[in-house]
């Protein structure tokens, strides 16, 4: 029973600890990171907190269509990036920096 207990606040702590959703703040220096692969598109807005540390405010993950499936990877990389412009158009307008 020890070592469940011990798995058990292990997981706890790294739960609690790990880097954690943000709210989104216009004021704070932004990144956007995306990501393709041959199936599936990846995107993430991060933010610069207080604590100097960078934090996920969002994720974008999705499939691509079989059409899109046959795209190259530069048109797959750049589809990425319309999409999360499209997703998150009005945070992104907001940024200050």
């Amino acid at each position: 029973m020890p070592k469940c207990q011990q798995a058990f606040d292990e997981l706890k702590k790294n739960f609690i600890t790990a880097p954690i959703l943000v709210h989104f703040h216009s004021e704070q220096e932004t990144m956007l990171e995306i990501d393709a692969s041959d199936y599936a598109l990846g995107a993430i807005p991060s933010q610069c907190q207080l604590n100097k540390k960078i934090h996920p405010c969002a994720f974008l993950s999705q499939k691509f269509s079989s059409p899109e499936m046959n795209y190259d990877i530069h048109d797959k990389e750049m589809s990425v990036i319309i999409q999360s412009f499209k997703e998150w158009e009005p945070l992104l307008k907001s940024c200050q920096h």
